[in-house]
């Protein structure tokens, strides 16, 4: 690619893509309802975790 001397602002109002954006697009495109499920779940689960660690370790150090 020919670098034109724009800003990543310039380019994103032209509408000039980068290739790693182009991969991203792409990659959500191709995800099924089933894969946007697994991923909610992954995060909200790593989301329980992370609230209940923080409990535990506020209620054990609190003594």
């Amino acid at each position: 690619m020919q670098d034109i001397g724009l800003s990543a602002q310039q380019r994103r109002q032209a509408g000039i893509k980068t290739v790693e954006e182009e991969i991203r697009e792409a990659q959500e495109a191709n995800l099924t309802t089933l894969d946007k499920l697994a991923r909610f779940g992954k995060y909200l689960a790593i989301g329980i975790a992370v609230v209940w660690a923080g409990g535990y370790i506020y209620k054990t150090t609190k003594k």
